[in-house]
């Protein structure tokens, strides 16, 4: 299926192919993630599929959304409706994300360009969120010690290390399912 054929597709049917397309929970995923955000992302990607959306139009949609949550952090005092927006603006752009991989596969799967950007659209999420939590600390919470700002900023060095090991741990898995049988494979050291 191409994009184009999203159209012709009632919205319903467009969900049903996504259910069961979807790739197979890893064992210690998070539950928000399976059983709330990737059925959001579901939803999301059967409209932006219909709609002729590309993976990347959505992924820049999940980054837009984000960004404005996390440009709120920073930039606004705290309030209840400013929780309020933020935790909209981050709990879309979440549901952006996992639905850009949903309309890859939809139209035939993604490519390495595509796949690329969406890591490195993460990547700068999760460092921005924290940096930007840093700020709003630094400008908003009055604390007497400078020292309470190590905790957001230690908090990207986890996040960032906790990511690039999840992507390894993809990559390295793809690596070893497609090397032929037959031959053991050499350690590196």
């Amino acid at each position: 299926m191409t994009t184009q054929d999203g159209a012709a597709q009632s919205y319903r049917s467009v969900v049903r192919t996504l259910a069961g397309a979807q790739k197979p929970a890893l064992p210690g995923s998070p539950p928000y993630s399976v059983y709330v955000n990737r059925r959001a992302g579901r939803l999301i990607a059967a409209w932006a599929y219909r709609a002729g959306l590309t993976p990347n139009a959505v992924t820049a949609i999940s980054a837009a959304l984000t960004f404005s949550g996390i440009l709120v952090i920073a930039l606004v005092p705290t309030a209840p409706w400013v929780g309020l927006v933020v935790w909209l603006l981050l709990a879309l752009g979440y549901a952006f994300d996992s639905a850009d991989g949903q309309v890859a596969r939809l139209g035939g799967g993604g490519s390495p360009a595509g796949e690329w950007l969406d890591h490195v659209v993460d990547s700068a999420k999760i460092s921005a969120l924290h940096l930007a939590v840093a700020v709003a600390m630094f400008r908003f919470f009055g604390f007497s010690s400078a020292a309470w700002l190590l905790i957001p900023v230690l908090y990207v060095v986890v996040a960032n290390v906790t990511f690039f090991g999840m992507i390894l741990n993809d990559l390295l898995r793809a690596a070893r399912e497609a090397r032929p049988t037959g031959r053991p494979a050499r350690a590196r050291r």
